[in-house]
């Protein structure tokens, strides 16, 4: 099912519905996740999709989506924090099994048991780890397999070089290269690969600096991401010679690596093959809440997992997220059309100035005549 639910025609309205949900702007979701910084549209986009991925792992029932889905809408919608939009889908994942296996009683010891090892089953034991990739990479990976971690190349060791003179440190980092347990960041990832071109036209500034536009890497605005490092470089007054090393590095990866073309894909692998499945049913007290037992099981607790060897490609699975290059292709030409308009507008409001001025010199020009 993990292979067909993203391109499902509910799951692709329901995306476009939520990005254009005035309510994303109230959201109080944490400045970042899991040191990330990011913007409460990508926050709602991943939500759902990291939800519908848990519904094709442990529900995999095509008669109960249009029934999930329409939950899932509410408390994308609805819920204002973070702690209650993820609340919200694990209480209806739980119900969910819970509908599937007839449960009704949730307090029931038997009962927690059944819903609970399902879940593990499903989403630890049987499920995967996940890496983003370039699209243009896909076939390439799939017949040679992943190597072990690789470090930073050379030119990014250079370009780090450039920034510590400036005092800006911690640019890059090698975590991008590695898998994480959360399919949420698996997305984000995945939606800014490869990772050092948002690094460099994004996470060059100051957190709290509301000038730069946060979404240019995400929408692949080339101009943006280009007026995002300039703006930075006059910040940090650096030298023409060192601005010119920046963007002619990420002029020829723009080019080299066709990233306005690349379609948001996600490599995944087999938790086994890492042998990470940390046995958390040995832990659980069946006396406690059903949420808690399962939002334990759920939840991410590794976001940077490390390749100690080859991994075949036999183990390898590879999505393309082909909905979220659309939602995002959609979501710009809305933006454009909006700047057209606003630029009509501006020009509208010129002219009348313009005829305004006009009529009344005439009219102050006659009053003088007579």
């Amino acid at each position: 099912m993990i292979d067909s639910i993203f391109n499902n025609k509910e799951v692709l309205d329901l995306l476009s519905r939520v990005v254009t949900y005035q309510q994303i702007k109230e959201k109080e979701i944490p400045n970042t996740i899991n040191q990330e910084l990011i913007t409460n549209k990508e926050y709602c986009i991943y939500m759902v999709l990291d939800a519908v991925y848990k519904y094709a792992v442990i529900i995999d029932d095509p008669t109960l989506l249009s029934n999930y889905l329409e939950k899932l809408e509410l408390i994308i919608k609805k819920m204002t924090t973070h702690n209650e939009i993820s609340n919200g889908i694990v209480k209806l994942l739980i119900k969910t099994v819970g509908h599937k296996f007839g449960i009704s009683d949730y307090e029931n010891i038997e009962n927690k048991k059944i819903i609970s090892r399902y879940i593990y089953e499903k989403y630890v034991e049987e499920g995967y780890l996940f890496k983003s990739c370039l699209s243009k990479d896909k076939d390439i990976l799939q017949n040679t397999g992943i190597g072990i971690n690789p470090v930073l190349n050379n030119d990014l060791k250079e370009l780090d070089k450039v920034f510590k003179k400036y005092g800006i440190n911690n640019v890059f980092r090698d975590d991008y290269y590695k898998f994480t347990d959360s399919f949420f960041m698996g997305c984000f990832y995945a939606n800014n690969a490869p990772f050092y071109m948002r690094l460099l036209c994004q996470n060059i500034f100051d957190k709290e600096n509301k000038k730069i536009n946060r979404e240019c890497y995400v929408l692949k605005n080339y101009d943006s991401c280009i007026n995002n490092i300039d703006f930075a470089c006059a910040k940090h007054n650096m030298t023409s010679k060192d601005e010119n090393r920046i963007i002619d590095f990420y002029n020829n990866e723009w080019k080299k690596l066709d990233i306005s073309a690349n379609i948001p894909s996600l490599i995944l692998v087999k938790r086994s093959v890492f042998e990470s499945n940390n046995d958390k049913m040995t832990s659980i007290n069946y006396s406690n809440d059903i949420f808690n037992i399962v939002n334990n099981i759920l939840s991410s607790s590794n976001n940077n997992i490390d390749i100690n060897s080859n991994i075949d490609s036999s183990n390898i699975k590879i999505i393309q997220l082909e909905s979220v290059n659309n939602l995002y292709n959609n979501y710009k030409q809305v933006l454009k059309h909006n700047a057209n308009n606003n630029d009509y507008g501006n020009i509208s409001i010129l002219i009348l100035l313009g005829i305004l001025l006009i009529t009344l010199g005439v009219t102050i020009l006659i009053i003088m005549m007579g």
